[in-house]
């Protein structure tokens, strides 16, 4: 059984130090099924769960304790300011239909899998394993990388390699088309392919990728070179391969988007560099 803590906390720039004392407390703790994700939706907060806890009430203390010195600035932000400036998952919703919880706050709120999502039933288990590999990695190297090109020059080597691994187990799997559903479907949620914002930042990271090249591989092949980042690759890379060989490429490619976005939502990396992250990749 699970056990779900959403941590709000108006700042968005203690959030990774609320992430980094989440891993240290696992591993503390020397619990192998939690993971994190980042999200809106109730005002900015962490979404943290955690499997087969003996003792909530002690555990919930032991939270509570180690983050308060996190959560304790005082913020002025109202429901209605930052609603104006979110995009909702690109989807209209009228305010009073929002919830909003108090800043500095840890609420227990139930964990909902996504099964179709990420295969259906029988593939939720192993999807739950690749968060928690997923929310390891990523708040290692978020500790490691404080810099937002680093992590997306690290984003980008992980999916090079992944598309190594998977052209071997998958006889039909199409980089190219892959990249380009991606892309597609950012666009589509959010009607960004004429946001000239967007299309900045695309010409932006792809310029720097081609202008800091040499950077960009001794970067990829450090990081990559990390336990926890080749522990992850691998398990995603069999999952998305059984997958892929059991109900079809289509459904593969479907789960790998899902889970390569929340991995990079732990990384911090913005919705809009993830999709030129993928225009990217359909022509290099």
């Amino acid at each position: 059984m699970w056990s779900s803590y959403h941590i709000f906390c108006h700042h968005k720039s203690v959030h990774e130090e609320i992430i980094h004392k989440i891993y240290r407390f696992m591993m503390e703790y020397k619990q192998k099924k939690w993971f994190f994700i980042r999200y809106w939706e109730g005002g900015p907060h962490i979404r943290f769960r955690v499997e087969n806890i003996e003792n909530e009430s002690l555990f919930f203390q032991k939270l509570s304790s180690i983050l308060s010195d996190l959560l304790m600035e005082e913020s002025s932000l109202t429901k209605e300011e930052y609603y104006r400036g979110n995009k909702l998952d690109g989807e209209y919703i009228p305010i009073e239909k929002l919830s909003w919880y108090a800043n500095n706050t840890i609420q227990k709120i139930a964990y909902e899998p996504e099964i179709e999502r990420y295969g259906g039933h029988r593939w939720i288990g192993e999807a739950e394993m690749i968060f928690n590999k997923s929310s390891i990695m990523a708040s290692e190297l978020i500790s490691e990388y404080k810099g937002l090109s680093y992590r997306l020059y690290i984003f980008l080597g992980m999916y090079l390699r992944i598309f190594n691994i998977l052209r071997k187990k998958i006889n039909e799997f199409d980089v190219h088309m892959y990249s380009q559903t991606c892309s597609d479907y950012w666009e589509n949620k959010y009607g960004i392919k004429n946001i000239g914002y967007f299309q900045d930042v695309s010409r932006r990271l792809e310029n720097s990728y081609v202008n800091n090249r040499v950077e960009f591989d001794y970067l990829m092949e450090k990081s990559l070179s990390i336990s926890s980042c080749q522990i992850y690759i691998n398990q995603l890379t069999k999952i998305i391969g059984d997958i892929s060989n059991y109900t079809g490429e289509k459904i593969g490619r479907s789960v790998l988007f899902s889970q390569m976005h929340m991995t990079a939502n732990r990384m911090g990396i913005p919705i809009e560099y993830e999709y030129s992250i993928y225009r990217m990749l359909g022509v290099i």
